[in-house]
């Protein structure tokens, strides 16, 4: 049988592990211009292979390490603070007073920023709240216990879309809008980042993460990186694979729009390609890569460019430009790219501060 903690305690903690931050900083980048592409620019756009590179392929691919990383740090945390000796008690009340700030500053945003009819839908904060307390719990299980959860979650998740799909059309603008089963369905299985099945890809990341931890301690990284790549191509030809059989798989979930069942494979791939490839170059090997300083800048301020870039400079940009002009690819990429370099000065100037003046800074301050 496997311990509840497969993570063995032998030598001087492992006090950050530098890919998972960079990999965090190129998807924040890449949400940066994911986000604005598909607001400005049409459903079917003209074909341009810098559309395809930074949404299709990349942005498809990274916005699965975001939801992932979370719950990944939860890991690295409760591994620190085992090696550090802080009480256990101590670690889970910071856990939920994250993860449930996180919530409450979604709900803030979606109310101020968007709508009140909005403020129960969830998106990548709340998303990012629940996960981190799903995290901590699911990393008391055996890694073999985790798995059939992934896959009790997968199979699931569509029977409850269908059946609960009704109550989307009972929400008005003020009818049944904050009523608890409209919170419920709105942030497990609706939106964008629904926790189902998203949560899945969370769970994940706990095994992978202490999977990681270990070739560290044991000196291991070689094998971890050769089967971190086998993980990822078996997912990748899964997926394509079942992709071809999506109205089987899917069942009953054929139009309702909740991500296919096979999603979990693409996004399981995604996660173990992109950081194992950092993994190797940074923390196995120890490259300094100056590009590379870039991604942990943005790594560093991920919550606080989301929150600014979706629910401040959109609006800016929304006074400037028309949404349903359709502006052309290459003019979303340079407005693009003005958040790019203001969110680099921005983050420079947070981290010469030691993390002051920004979301992240805030929330470590109240828990």
């Amino acid at each position: 049988m496997e311990p509840n903690n497969p993570i063995e305690i032998k030598k001087a903690p492992i006090k950050r592990i530098r890919s998972i931050d960079t990999v965090r900083g190129m998807a924040t980048m890449e949400m940066i211009i994911y986000h604005f592409v598909t607001w400005y620019i049409p459903q079917i756009p003209k074909y341009s292979l810098i559309h395809f590179i930074f949404i299709s392929l990349i942005g498809h691919t990274l916005r699965f390490c975001f939801v992932t990383i979370p719950a990944m740090g939860v890991t690295l945390q409760l591994y620190r603070g085992k090696k550090d000796g802080i009480d256990e008690s101590l670690i889970r009340k910071s856990i939920f007073k994250r993860g449930l700030l996180l919530v409450i500053i979604q709900f803030i945003c979606n109310f101020f920023g968007w709508h009140p009819f909005f403020t129960w839908n969830s998106f990548i904060l709340s998303f990012v709240g629940i996960s981190i307390i799903i995290a901590y719990y699911v990393s008391k299980l055996s890694h073999r216990t985790r798995i059939i959860l992934i896959i009790i979650i997968a199979l699931i998740t569509p029977f409850l879309k269908f059946y609960l799909h009704p109550i989307q059309f009972q929400m008005g603008f003020i009818q049944n809008v904050w009523t608890i089963d409209t919170f419920l369905y709105s942030m497990f299985l609706q939106v964008d980042f629904p926790i189902l099945p998203y949560i899945a890809i969370s769970i994940f990341g706990t095994i992978f993460t202490e999977k990681m931890i270990n070739a560290v301690e044991t000196k291991s990284e070689d094998k971890f990186i050769k089967n971190s790549l086998i993980i990822a191509i078996i997912s990748f030809v899964s997926y394509v694979i079942l992709t071809n059989f999506r109205s089987i798989i899917n069942y009953p979930d054929f139009f309702l729009g909740n991500p296919p069942r096979q999603d979990i494979l693409f996004a399981i791939g995604s996660v173990v390609l992109f950081i194992t490839i950092l993994f190797w170059i940074q923390d196995w090997k120890q490259w300094e890569v100056k590009a590379l300083e870039l991604f942990e800048i943005f790594g560093s301020i991920s919550l606080t460019t989301f929150i600014t870039h979706y629910y401040i400079f959109q609006r800016v940009f929304d006074l400037i430009y028309d949404p349903w002009l359709n502006l052309d690819p290459y003019t979303v990429y340079l407005l693009s790219i003005i958040l790019w370099i203001s969110h680099v000065i921005y983050g420079i100037i947070v981290l010469r501060n030691k993390r002051k003046y920004s979301v992240e800074w805030f929330i470590r301050s109240c828990v």
